[in-house]
């Protein structure tokens, strides 16, 4: 398939030229067989080369009166002999010191471009700590089970103890636990601890599934006030939950600043990266928000903490899958908080975030992850937003309007001046002014913005022109100011219709 491939992308580009120079009326003729079958019968194939194949296809369709054909090799034997002859010229020019310098300046245009995306890979998980024992002897003597072994119906069963929690797994895991404990009104000890663990801790998919949807089912039922009839006799702390985390090797904790020098698991180790119960663990966590009565699981400043954590796992490429979970979680714990604790916990939420996480485009992230279109959520982003600013700027500033004219005085045409930089911290300043409402009529913050709008459009151009960039870093420097322009023109634009009255018409001046 390797010659398959090669053919069919010489074929791409070929049709390439070919629409670029809008040429009509050609006839291709081909000695890949493979390929041009391929072109000319339309079927599936996922593959690399399926994929130049329908590549191909579209460019066929884009051009005029384009036919593909097979010959044999000796009716094209001109074109072989040619393409022999350019591969063997091209071999003997390349040689081995050329190689080296074409290999040397894709590693520095890598590592560069890696460098402006700022996305480094945190370490977020560390090796597993052992995992708690689940075995529970308590259950032997549960009443539920107990009155199982006492029914006349057992007689048919021969259920005996020795077999109980295997018994009570089967329940649990058809549904009938979540029953029994409806028509008994009651949520033993015994039974709560042991489908609490289950659900965290277990490595069979089937139990640690059916014990979370019975923890989701318990808690929202206690959440209902015409169910208040349910006795619940343990329910967790949000001590349990934080030491399942740790227990998983959660790294970031809350109260300590991200550090590039955590330790990190060898990429080869089995017990690095979430498990598979980080998925029950969050949509627990998320339920245990909405259960505030006499028997509250969550204090506020641990609800604080909860919600630091799960904006966190955002950054997890691994838990990419979980977004909608994520969500869910997050708008439960930001409605957990009472009118009266909300801004204060609002506030200290975004400076925790704004203090273990670095200043990069990870922080974009996080600002991003906060999606929701109510107030509070809102609230939160911009107030996040605002946070990563003044720790980004590195500035004793927390006024609106000392932020803003720090950001004016950047000059971008400084040669020291970091475009990608300025990116974030436009992109901060405009999440955190869009979101927060105390400054939507304030006109002097509105035009302080404008301004800063206009020297980012005006002061840099598409082409980067500086004398002392060398070939590589005009191209690296291109793509930062097209970053940033793009960036500032949509922001002006975004202005305008948001304030129309307001907004300076001259920061639409071209630059």
């Amino acid at each position: 398939m390797a010659s398959s491939n090669a053919e069919a992308m010489c074929l791409k580009e070929v049709l390439s030229w070919i629409k670029n120079v809008a040429l009509s009326n050609v006839i291709i003729e081909s000695d890949a067989k493979t390929v041009v079958d391929s072109i000319t019968h339309f079927t599936s194939d996922l593959s690399e080369f399926g994929c130049i194949i329908r590549t191909c296809r579209s460019l066929v369709r884009e051009c005029q009166n384009i036919i593909i054909c097979h010959v044999n090799r000796q009716a094209n034997s001109v074109a072989h002999a040619l393409a022999r002859v350019a591969r063997s010229q091209v071999e003997d020019e390349v040689d081995d010191d050329t190689e080296a310098r074409l290999s040397e300046c894709v590693d520095k245009c890598q590592k560069e471009i890696n460098q402006i995306n700022g996305d480094e890979e945190m370490p977020f998980w560390g090796i597993q700590e052992k995992l708690p024992q689940l075995e529970y002897p308590e259950l032997k003597s549960s009443v539920l089970l107990q009155s199982f072994l006492k029914h006349e119906i057992n007689s048919l069963v021969e259920l005996n103890i020795e077999k109980g929690e295997d018994f009570l797994e089967g329940l649990l895991v058809d549904g009938w636990l979540l029953n029994l404990v409806y028509a008994s009104s009651c949520v033993e000890k015994s039974i709560a601890t042991w489908t609490f663990n289950l659900m965290l801790y277990s490595s069979k998919v089937r139990l640690m599934e059916a014990a979370c949807e019975f923890w989701c089912a318990i808690l929202s039922v206690k959440d209902k006030a015409d169910s208040s009839s349910i006795k619940i006799d343990w329910l967790p702390r949000y001590s349990d939950l934080k030491g399942a985390l740790q227990a998983y090797g959660f790294l970031l904790d809350s109260s300590s600043k991200f550090s590039s020098d955590i330790d990190m698991v060898p990429a080869d180790s089995i017990t690095a990266g979430p498990p598979q119960n980080i998925r029950s663990w969050i949509k627990c966590a998320a339920f245990c928000c909405q259960t505030r009565d006499a028997n509250i699981i969550l204090s506020t400043q641990e609800a604080e903490d909860l919600l630091v954590k799960i904006i966190s796992l955002f950054l997890d490429r691994q838990l990419l899958g979980l977004s909608m979970i994520l969500h869910e979680a997050t708008f439960s714990v930001i409605n957990f908080f009472s009118d009266e604790e909300w801004s204060d916990s609002c506030k200290k939420v975004a400076k925790s975030l704004a203090y273990r996480l670095p200043c990069n485009v990870n922080c974009l992230r996080v600002v991003e992850s906060i999606v929701g279109v109510d107030g509070r959520s809102k609230q939160l982003r911009s107030a996040v937003a605002f946070q990563f600013l003044v720790t980004c700027l590195d500035e004793k500033v927390c006024d609106a309007e000392e932020i803003l004219r720090l950001l004016i005085s950047k000059n971008v045409k400084d040669k020291n001046c970091d475009l990608f930089q300025m990116y974030i911290y436009l992109s901060l300043a405009e999440n955190w002014l869009l979101f927060d409402t105390m400054l939507k009529d304030k006109a002097a913050i509105h035009e302080l913005w404008g301004i800063c709008l206009r020297n980012c459009s005006c002061g840099i151009t598409i082409t980067d022109l500086r004398s002392y960039a060398s070939n590589n870093d005009r191209m690296l420097s291109d793509f930062k100011v097209q970053l940033l322009l793009t960036f500032a023109k949509k922001a002006m634009l975004r202005t305008s219709l948001d304030n129309p009255c307001r907004t300076d018409a001259r920061i639409f001046e071209a630059p």
